[in-house]
């Protein structure tokens, strides 16, 4: 979550944050934006695939199948290297996949990514 917050404030994103501690979390949320029209829908998820409790896609999966937030700008970050995590992040329209990287340099340049999704949106 630190290094989200110093990703964001380095690239000068202005951004009210929501953080989530499992994809149960994240797929209560979904519900909600779903049920509750008062809720907003947010304009970027930047989402683990490895959630705990849930698979991140699960989540990514119901957010697409949403009525009211399909349209959601999503950036997958993960540890995750391989192929096929990347294919399905696609398959689901997400508008990027990050790789965390080992170093805080390689890092910051999710700002630049976040950004990218934005606008595409």
């Amino acid at each position: 979550m630190f290094l989200v917050q110093e990703t964001l404030a380095a690239s000068n994103i202005d951004a009210e944050l929501l953080f989530l501690e499992d994809g149960e979390q994240a797929l209560d949320l979904v519900s909600r934006l779903e049920t509750d029209a008062q809720a907003r829908c947010p304009n970027l998820v930047l989402l683990d695939v490895n959630l705990p409790r849930m698979d991140g896609f699960q989540v990514l999966d119901r957010l697409r199948k949403n009525n009211r937030c399909a349209n959601v700008a999503v950036v997958v970050m993960t540890s995750s290297a391989t192929q096929e995590d990347r294919t399905r992040a696609i398959s689901f329209q997400a508008q990027a996949y990050f790789q965390k990287p080992d170093n805080y340099d390689d890092f910051l340049k999710l700002g630049e990514i976040i950004k990218a999704a934005l606008e595409q949106n």
